[in-house]
């Protein structure tokens, strides 16, 4: 998909994210729902009542809600932050909640893969929805 990232750069495919979460697995995070887990590795610090303090801790947006049990560590510099989704009606949803990034790969013509991260699990999910919703993207350096 080019259009929506600068010249140079592009939305990351499936395979990209699984390559990503491979290297945050083998790094020692696993894509379980742990503190440790590949999604609280890749989540930005920023969360109400962070037990990591500082900066970290904070109520102001873009921040994740608080969970005492599951925080962003930000372990790689990737600053994952929950944008929320925008529905197929226009309104928008779990801003602090969820984190969703599309991909560029399609499942059918009107629906494609994404990756997705909760507040409150460590873990990073994926699956497949319609391109009508409203989710964040990443961009990536071409090589």
């Amino acid at each position: 998909m080019q259009g929506i990232c600068p010249t140079g750069w592009h939305v990351p495919s499936d395979a990209e994210w699984t390559e990503l979460l491979d290297y945050v697995v083998a790094k020692g995070y696993p894509n379980y729902n742990v503190l440790n887990g590949a999604g609280n590795a890749l989540k930005s610090c920023r969360q109400v009542s962070s037990p990591l303090v500082g900066d970290c801790a904070t109520s102001e947006h873009p921040r994740w809600n608080s969970n005492s049990t599951r925080y962003g560590t930000d372990e790689f510099g990737f600053s994952a932050l929950p944008g929320g989704r925008r529905g197929t009606d226009g309104n928008y949803a779990n801003l602090g909640v969820y984190g969703h990034w599309w991909s560029s790969t399609q499942f059918s013509t009107s629906i494609a893969w994404f990756r997705f991260l909760r507040n409150d699990n460590g873990h990073m999910y994926y699956n497949y929805l319609s391109k009508d919703l409203g989710f964040s993207v990443r961009c990536v350096k071409d090589n």
